[in-house]
């Protein structure tokens, strides 16, 4: 506990940050890649944007 508050639940916004800032990456390496290599980085995007959200519920 820190001041009142689970230290998990005081991590999460960073956390969620964190996921985003992949999220933005892979968005803007996917720019640059073609056919497979894109679907895969989009993929990869999609999985950080789903654990922010999560992470914020």
């Amino acid at each position: 506990m820190w001041g009142g508050r689970c230290l998990r639940c005081v991590d999460r916004p960073e956390r969620a940050c964190e996921e985003l800032g992949h999220a933005v990456g892979d968005l803007t390496e996917a720019l640059t890649l073609t056919g497979a290599d894109r679907r895969d980085r989009l993929a990869q995007a999609r999985t950080h944007l789903r654990f922010a959200i999560e992470i914020t519920r």
